[in-house]
């Protein structure tokens, strides 16, 4: 495995499971990156800030799972979607 990487190769449906469990993962292609699936949450009124308070009314906050990928050099880019190539790839690492 690469360094930073452990275990063995994966399929990215393999690699899917690995995320929901809240593992990170990469595919051995990529040389600094990584993948993180972020699981819903509910934030609590104080934690909202006031610009998203105007839009999201009183109460608890649902954050919907989204993906983010970041570099080592801590850029994170949200919104983040696997193309066919990512999908059909069979070279995806748990991140240690």
């Amino acid at each position: 495995a690469a360094a930073g990487r452990e275990g063995a190769a994966m399929n990215f449906g393999e690699a899917l499971e690995r995320l929901k469990a809240g593992k990170q993962v990469a595919r051995a292609a990529w040389s600094d990156h990584r993948v993180c699936l972020m699981q819903p949450l509910r934030l609590a009124p104080e934690d909202v800030s006031e610009r998203t308070k105007r839009f999201a009314g009183d109460g608890p906050l649902y954050v919907a799972p989204y993906f983010v990928i970041h570099s080592s050099g801590g850029h994170w880019t949200c919104g983040w979607q696997p193309c066919a190539d990512e999908m059909l790839a069979e070279d995806w690492e748990v991140c240690s």
